[in-house]
């Protein structure tokens, strides 16, 4: 009657230490550059798919954005990181088509250095906020 008893508790006492190293683990990568990074990523995947579920996953409730970039195509737009400047705030510069100038043309692409600001919820990251810092457009040669 000992060793199924025995074996019992050995099997929950596995099962609950392989739940503690994957909670440690997801709370490290969250904590990793490459994972705030992918936030920034993540995000503008989300927004150029038109999927507002997945962009309602990836930002915390109280969300508001300064960009206006109006509606992003996948592939129409370059993403470039400046880092963290402080800790939950990641400097970001998108270039994005410009808009139609009512010729059928679109204008000269845009630039917007932009700030997203971050929070942990739970074993993750959210997006709280993005700034618009400065914008420009392309000089011609």
């Amino acid at each position: 009657m000992a060793k199924p008893r025995l074996v019992i508790i050995l099997s929950a006492a596995a099962v609950l230490a392989v739940a503690a190293a994957v909670i440690v683990g997801v709370g490290l990568y969250s904590r990793s550059d490459g994972a705030k990074e992918s936030l920034v990523v993540r995000y503008f995947r989300a927004v150029a798919s038109g999927d507002e579920e997945l962009v309602k996953g990836i930002v915390a409730p109280e969300f508001s954005s300064e960009l206006g970039i109006g509606i992003l195509a996948r592939g129409s737009y370059e993403l470039y990181d400046f880092g963290e400047r402080e800790p939950g705030a990641l400097r970001f510069l998108i270039v994005v088509p410009g808009d139609p100038d009512g010729s059928g043309a679109e204008t000269e692409r845009r630039a917007m250095l932009g700030e997203l600001r971050y929070r942990r919820y739970g074993l993750t990251n959210r997006v709280g906020s993005i700034r618009l810092i400065e914008s420009g457009v392309g000089l011609k040669e």
